[in-house]
């Protein structure tokens, strides 16, 4: 009966003294974001994601969030909507394709706070990607190809129209 006790006691301790009674949350930070930089074969309604280094969401939380407490900004603005995906990770879904050749800036404000512990984002985070630029697909008259007019018609056909 006294090990019992002992191991319990033990067991408190160790929970007090390694986070089961902490004073104040440690920081929030992005440990990742995504799309970054020139992507070659973004198209249609790649999702952007950000992941944190810690639960921002109670599992039980509603994983959609309202438009207007999104706490993403994209620059240009796109329309979608944002949701939890588990409990660490927030998505950003646009409701149409994302426009091609076009650089978008992804920002999260500073104060950003976890809903589980309170912790907040300490400084501003962003981040930019470029979606797939034009490029030529085709040409006519092919590469090699042999007797051709002497004014012959040239055709490009684009990645995108």
């Amino acid at each position: 009966m006294r090990f019992i006790k002992k191991v319990m006691l033990a067991g408190a301790l160790f929970a007090f003294a390694w986070g089961g009674a902490q004073a104040s949350a440690a920081s929030l930070k992005v440990v990742s974001a995504t799309p970054k930089g020139q992507q070659t074969y973004m198209g249609g309604r790649t999702p952007v994601s950000v992941t944190f280094n810690q639960p921002v969401a109670k599992l039980a939380q509603e994983s959609a969030l309202a438009s207007s407490k999104c706490p993403f900004s994209i620059t240009p603005a796109v329309k979608g909507t944002c949701r939890y995906s588990g409990t660490q990770t927030l998505v950003f879904e646009p409701t149409k394709d994302w426009p091609q050749a076009t650089q978008f800036t992804v920002s999260l404000k500073k104060g950003f706070a976890s809903s589980v512990n309170g912790a907040k984002l300490e400084a501003d985070y962003s981040w930019t990607f470029t979606t797939r630029r034009i490029m030529v697909q085709s040409t006519r008259p092919y590469q090699n190809e042999r007797w051709l007019s002497l004014n012959p018609t040239l055709y490009l056909i684009f990645s995108q129209q």
